[in-house]
């Protein structure tokens, strides 16, 4: 995987677990706090399809799974399908030895069926997991992700990008590749290729010369929020020297009217 793709995919997952989600929340005018990670998935899944659609990236968003949509990219000089998974869930399915593990991602791991970990199992021996194939609803969805996939079938395999983003930061980001039972073939470090973003937060007392001096990477939103405070701070400041003069006028006019 390039390290744009990694960039990218690491910008569009901050942006929608920090700041994206924080203002959806604001919009909302809510008036208890019991959290959303579904409207967390929601906005991650439309940064990634931002990024997909500006790259020319293929990507698809299958037939749900239970009550689970999702969306799955392909990096076709790789020849891999990306999915997208939290770091909690795919711990969760580790430890309950694959009994928790979605039916979409058994599907996707059939096609890495013909590879091998080098580790031991996992799971121990064989189970109806294993046995799982690609659903045709699931088929069609990858027919239209990439071209010619019948074809190329056999040089396919599906990639997990796990994720966990914990004080307002990306914590975690790998991509694994694995076997049928979940064992890993193979796994990299994303972390260790892209940019950090510190913070998009920005501190109510901050102005655009600590802005400017900041070694935080800001988004656009941040300057164009940075830029709105300068000129509601000028406006605050314009309407207090009318104010003054105003009081000095009536002071004025006071005094006039005590002499007279």
């Amino acid at each position: 995987i390039s390290d744009h793709w990694k960039q990218h995919i690491y910008e569009a997952l901050f942006q929608a677990m920090g700041e994206d989600y924080q203002a959806s929340r604001a919009s909302m005018d809510l008036q208890t706090d019991n959290g959303g990670p579904f409207t967390k998935w929601d906005l991650a899944f439309r940064n990634l399809i931002s990024f997909f659609k500006k790259s020319d990236i293929s990507y698809v968003i299958p037939p749900k799974s239970g009550s689970w949509s999702y969306v799955l990219a392909y990096d076709e000089v790789n020849n891999l399908v990306l999915s997208f998974m939290k770091k909690d869930r795919y711990k969760t399915i580790v430890k309950s030895h694959r009994r928790k593990i979605p039916r979409y991602i058994s599907e996707l791991l059939s096609l890495n069926k013909k590879l091998k970990s080098r580790q031991q199992s996992l799971f121990g021996d064989m189970d109806s997991n294993d046995n799982i194939e690609i659903s045709d609803k699931l088929r069609t969805s990858l027919n239209d992700l990439c071209v010619g996939f019948k074809e190329k079938k056999d040089n396919i395999h599906h990639a997990l990008v796990v994720f966990d983003y914990r004080r307002d930061n990306i914590q975690f980001l790998k991509l694994y590749l694995l076997d049928k039972r979940m064992n890993i073939i193979e796994e990299n470090n994303w972390l260790e290729a892209v940019r950090p973003i510190l913070s998009n937060e920005i501190p109510e007392s901050m102005d655009d010369s600590a802005a400017g001096n900041s070694n935080v990477m800001l988004n656009k939103k941040s300057f164009d929020r940075i830029k709105d405070k300068s000129k509601s701070g000028d406006q605050g400041t314009a309407n207090q020297n009318t104010s003054a003069g105003s009081k000095e006028k009536d002071n004025f006019s006071k005094k006039e009217s005590t002499t007279s």
